[in-house]
């Protein structure tokens, strides 16, 4: 198990850091970086919040 998790780490992309420790500005990159990298992704994902969100409020 440890190996697998060592193994994962070591072909990840991202550098192993403390992301707690990360300024606002840093997330903020990432996020708009992963949104770029992953639009369907990130429709699709903002409309089912939005439905659920409408489906909710409806009650």
């Amino acid at each position: 198990m440890e190996t697998q998790v060592k193994e994962q780490q070591a072909n990840s992309e991202a550098p192993d850091i403390e992301f707690a420790s990360l300024p606002i500005e840093d997330w903020v990159e990432a996020a708009e970086r992963w949104i770029t990298d992953n639009r369907t992704l990130a429709l699709v994902g903002s409309f089912a919040l939005g439905v659920f969100i409408g489906v909710m409020m409806k009650d």
